[in-house]
């Protein structure tokens, strides 16, 4: 039984599309819109939505929708709507509209695209640290030393260039450091003792060579002393800014009443700035008088800048008689009142604590 060869299908010429501008204008959109879709090829509709989004939207639109995927804007019905307007023809109303919307959606879906995009450009983007940036002008500066070093200038000017360069003073050891060891090998070369694998090393030098190198070192060592010392004496004192009242007293402990003598602290950011404070210790009964030529100050618990010749601290036997005088009288009297009393003066420690009640502060 004879079997019949099929017969292959003759391949057909394809069709050449002829283009948007081939395409009648005076038929209207409708059958303008059927023909692009027959004759325009899609990147060529591709290149004519995304000219169109380029010259009628905002930049940060139009960026929106060209972040979009590519077949969001290959549809030849969008193609030809952005090439009908383009040419100054009005379309449709309700394919206006239904393109409105459209464009709306893509600005959408792509202004959420961009959004990703910066922030994994934002994670990429690292900004080189300090150290970083030191490291690189360490290297530098040692590099332009290393490029003078291979031609030993007769007379080398370090300060010059350390100056001209304002070389931070952290630099300085490092730079030592890198030069140190060389200028000792340098210098054991010229003595007797001194190793063969060395002196292998260092054969391709001349005496003349060997002298200039040591030369070059040594006035880098000198140059190097003298911009840190120059660095030192310009260097700003840093300033400590000063503290409010507020923030000098704030870890002062002490007591706000005491029932059995019946006295009650004042608050003891009046301290500050007082050149007398009274204060009395309810537990021992001890009173203390601080006195100072400039302006008392707290340091934690204790105080500060007291004359500990002028100060001192009593032990009362009678609080109850002696206290309510301190709070009412001149300071005049209250010496002449204790000056008085027959008791022994100790010079006061300044310490605070929480027995201590803050009687009076006189600025």
């Amino acid at each position: 039984m004879a079997i019949k060869a099929r017969r292959k299908a003759k391949a057909r010429a394809r069709i050449r599309k002829t283009g948007a501008e081939a395409i009648k204008l005076d038929r209207g959109f409708e059958y303008f819109a059927r023909e692009f879709h027959i004759e325009v090829e899609s990147r060529q509709s591709l290149d004519i939505v995304k000219k169109y989004v380029r010259d009628n939207f905002s930049k940060k639109d139009s960026n929106a929708i060209l972040k979009t995927e590519d077949w969001n804007l290959k549809r030849s019905r969008l193609g030809a709507y952005c090439y009908w307007l383009s040419l100054g023809n009005d379309a449709p109303e309700d394919t206006v509209q239904f393109m409105q919307e459209y464009f709306k959606d893509l600005i959408a879906k792509g202004s959420l695209i961009v959004k990703e995009i910066q922030k994994i450009e934002k994670k990429q983007t690292v900004k080189p640290s300090i150290q970083d940036r030191m490291r690189e002008q360490l290297s530098e500066i040692i590099g332009h030393l290393d490029a003078e070093f291979d031609d030993l200038p007769a007379d080398p000017k370090f300060f010059d260039f350390l100056k001209i360069k304002n070389v931070p003073q952290v630099h300085i050891s490092k730079i030592r450091s890198y030069y140190e060891p060389i200028l000792a090998e340098y210098k054991q070369l010229t003595q007797r003792k001194c190793p063969e694998d060395l002196k292998e090393g260092y054969s391709h030098l001349s005496k003349e060579d060997l002298k200039r190198s040591i030369n070059w070192l040594t006035t880098l060592m000198t140059d190097l002393d003298a911009y840190e010392g120059t660095k030192k004496a310009t260097r700003k004192r840093r300033v400590s800014k000063p503290k409010s009242a507020d923030k000098l007293v704030q870890n002062v402990k002490y007591k706000k009443e005491d029932t059995t003598y019946k006295v009650t602290s004042i608050d003891p950011i009046n301290i500050i700035d007082a050149s007398i404070l009274y204060v009395f210790n309810a537990k021992t009964r001890v009173f203390t008088v601080y006195k100072t030529d400039g302006k008392l100050s707290m340091k934690g618990t204790t105080l500060q800048n007291f004359d500990d010749k002028e100060s001192f601290s009593i032990k009362l036997r009678k609080p109850q008689e002696i206290l309510p005088q301190v709070l009412k009288t001149t300071e005049r009297k209250i010496d002449k009142m204790l000056g008085e009393l027959n008791v022994k003066r100790t010079t006061p420690n300044g310490r605070i604590n929480a027995d201590t009640v803050i009687l009076r502060a006189n600025k």
